[in-house]
């Protein structure tokens, strides 16, 4: 085997849902539509894109990488989950962003899910949140206890796709 295998994914998009209405909630409701593949080495298939000829399109460029550090949670009897999400905490500088994704198995590699998210100041503001994301795990857990399922650790370098004129 030539280095190791993982899972790579190309996010093509994390659109507004439409007709979602945020008025007076500090959050988002989105659309995100990501092409999810395996490959043996999701380094060569960076390196395979990012070396294409200039003249060729889309061009394609790269953003810095980053490092995602994830907490997965749920309560003791799996509402989240049974309810079709997966509950997750985020951790990026000063802030931390609550997510709400829905669970869906990718068809054709597509996958396609609705994604609510907020951004808290720190975990225990969750539970005392009017926004989009503290209403919605209040109301899943019955205020339960939230147990802490798993951490992942992610590398991310976003890749960008530009047509000319577009």
């Amino acid at each position: 085997m030539s280095g190791p295998r993982g899972r790579s994914s190309l996010i093509a998009g994390g659109e507004a849902a439409k007709g979602t209405r945020m008025s007076g909630e500090q959050g988002t409701v989105r659309v995100e539509t990501e092409w999810q593949f395996d490959v043996r080495d999701p380094a060569a298939v960076e390196q395979w894109l990012l070396a294409r000829p200039a003249s060729r399109v889309p061009f394609i460029t790269a953003g810095p990488a980053r490092r995602l550090l994830d907490a997965y949670y749920d309560t003791s009897d799996w509402r989240f989950f049974r309810a079709g999400y997966a509950f997750r905490l985020r951790g990026e500088g000063a802030s931390i962003e609550a997510t709400l994704k829905a669970l869906v198995r990718p068809r054709n590699h597509l996958a396609r899910r609705s994604e609510i998210a907020e951004t808290l100041l720190e975990f225990a503001a969750l539970r005392r949140s009017q926004g989009p994301v503290g209403r919605r795990v209040r109301d899943m857990s019955d205020r339960r206890p939230l147990h802490r399922l798993f951490i992942l650790e992610t590398r991310r370098r976003m890749l960008y796709a530009a047509w000319p004129g577009g």
